[in-house]
């Protein structure tokens, strides 16, 4: 009977992460002419900001968007992911707090 109950937890456990998992994505936005982002390095950014929500996203906790990240830039390229740190805070609070990262890279003319 332990021996059930174990298989059916961890059973449970996998089934969670691959939910979990097959959420991560990233939408990348480019407004104007775009910014010198280049592929997925994350060094090329200028700014980087967490945006929080509640309920696996149902609720938004701040009013954090790229327009405002980016300020007075009229040429930029957004990216918002959820990466696997944010996918890790989201599974040890089981969905309730479910953070994203939103990157900005400004054109070089406006850094």
């Amino acid at each position: 009977m332990k021996n059930t109950f174990k298989s059916m937890i961890y059973t449970l456990a996998i089934l969670s992460m691959g939910i979990y998992l097959t959420g991560c994505y990233a939408t990348t936005h480019v407004v104007g002419s775009g910014g010198t982002y280049a592929g997925n390095d994350i060094q090329q950014y200028d700014l980087k900001k967490k945006k929080w929500y509640l309920l696996g996203g149902a609720i938004p906790l701040d009013d954090v968007s790229a327009d405002k990240i980016a300020g007075d830039a009229k040429n930029y390229t957004a990216r918002e992911t959820f990466s696997f740190g944010d996918l890790i805070i989201s599974s040890l609070t089981s969905g309730i707090a479910a953070p994203r990262t939103i990157r900005i890279s400004k054109a070089a003319d406006e850094k």
